[in-house]
């Protein structure tokens, strides 16, 4: 049985303490409950008022019946006394609650039409699935888009904003790779080891991406665009760099890379507005530096298809390397 603090119930208070009044040892009752009969109280409270009966009778003696439900009878019982039935699967939903409340009372209403509502039967499934659950994982769950309500999120995934970060990511894969359907994607986070993030399903389907934007080059026998996800992975391992990484940004345009003469990858960023690209790094295997031949070649192929590249001047006087030795001679 769970503990919770006696002395708070929050927006129920007032209706507590007037049903105790009429029924006494009612929230001794609520104190010493388990957490179904203790949750089937505060929905019972958080019920409509007039609600509890049909045979037309008032409201102080619905409040009467409603003191006496509540002290006596079993957790089902009072739901169904207050709403006319009790869904099928609401009973764990509650059990699976823990000791404390929920916040207010239309967190009660919103369990409540979860497992009422056919079109929320796979939600209530999903609870239903759970070892545990609070207030928030309900929120949580109503953040998550319905193809990513599976408890492999929620045990990953414990706040709003990292739930929208979900829907965004995930809708992203699944429109940059051709393979990547609401289904498959599923079926992989079910599948993912315990050990293993969201993120590492992420990075698998990017490096399957096929739906890059416009590359800004065209291959001939020079240069060779990337415009896979199997291309950034192949040309990686190729020229052992971490290539592989810069997906995202080449899908989000940020950034688009090719390889030059089987030797180099050329790495282009667009300029603001419509005014095209410009070439803004060379690398070698291993980030190494490259052939000044080598890289005055690559410079000139793409100033000939149309991007320039900034002329930093090799023969000027590297300042701030100047300046560090002067600091190191004057310190010895």
């Amino acid at each position: 049985m769970g503990k919770f603090d006696a002395g708070m119930f929050g927006w129920a208070t007032a209706d507590l303490v007037r049903l105790d009044q009429i029924e006494p040892g009612l929230i001794a009752r609520l104190l010493t409950a388990p957490p179904r009969l203790r949750h089937a109280i505060f929905l019972a409270v958080a019920g409509p008022s007039g609600a509890m009966s049909d045979d037309g009778d008032g409201r102080e003696d619905c409040e009467v019946k409603l003191a006496r439900v509540i002290r006596r009878e079993r957790p089902r019982a009072i739901i169904t006394h207050v709403f006319g039935d009790t869904p099928d699967g609401l009973m764990g939903a509650l059990e699976r609650l823990g000791a404390e409340p929920m916040s207010c009372a239309l967190s009660y209403l919103s369990l409540l039409d979860t497992f009422s509502d056919p079109a929320s039967r796979a939600t209530a499934a999903l609870i239903t699935q759970l070892d545990s659950a609070s207030e928030q994982t309900m929120k949580v769950i109503n953040a998550l888009d319905p193809p990513w309500r599976l408890p492999e999120v929620l045990k990953r995934v414990e706040t709003i904003s990292a739930a929208r970060s979900v829907n965004k990511t995930l809708a992203m894969v699944c429109t940059v790779c051709s393979t990547a359907t609401h289904e498959v994607v599923a079926q992989a986070i079910r599948r993912l080891p315990p050990q293993r993030t969201l993120a590492d399903i992420v990075e698998r389907f990017l490096l399957r991406a096929d739906r890059f934007p416009d590359h800004p080059v065209r291959g001939d026998q020079d240069i060779r665009p990337l415009l896979t996800g199997r291309d950034f992975l192949a040309t990686g391992l190729k020229y052992r760099n971490c290539l592989r990484e810069r997906v995202d940004d080449a899908l989000a345009g940020r950034a688009a890379y090719a390889e030059f003469r089987n030797s180099a990858i050329i790495e282009l960023r667009p300029l603001a507005g419509s005014f095209g690209w410009m070439l803004h790094d060379l690398h070698g295997p291993n980030n190494g530096l490259l052939a000044p031949d080598l890289r005055a070649a690559a410079q000139a192929k793409c100033l000939e298809i149309g991007i320039p590249h900034i002329d930093w001047r090799p023969d000027a006087p590297d300042l701030r390397r100047m300046c560090r030795l002067l600091r190191s001679e004057i310190a010895a």
